[in-house]
């Protein structure tokens, strides 16, 4: 597998503050380097991934583009990530959700 899926359930409710949101995005990059390190290249997002509030009135767009906190390398990296287009119906969504599915054989085992 070429790419992760970032969830965007995981970013129901918006940090309490912008502080809170920047430590956010920068564990979501650490992750995402420690991913392709083992191979991963891609971050599939849904379209309007830029648009996740992260924090009250404080969007991933507006991480991107602010200029007091960002560090460079992170901001780089995400935008190298983010795949286009988009999650779409390409992705066998099934047959995603059944590769992760313990097998008979392993089930039997416990």
């Amino acid at each position: 597998m070429d790419y992760t899926i970032f969830n965007e359930l995981s970013a129901k409710a918006p940090a309490e503050n912008l502080y809170t949101a920047r430590q956010w995005m920068k564990t979501l990059l650490q992750t995402c380097s420690a991913a392709k390190e083992l191979g991963f290249k891609q971050l599939r997002t849904r379209e309007d991934f830029t648009q996740t509030r992260i924090a009250d009135q404080y969007t991933i767009i507006d991480w991107l583009s602010d200029k007091t906190c960002i560090d460079k390398d992170l901001k780089n990296l995400l935008m190298g990530l983010i795949q286009s287009p988009c999650i779409g119906p390409e992705i066998d969504e099934e047959a995603y959700r059944l590769s992760w599915e313990p097998s008979d054989a392993n089930r039997n085992q416990n």
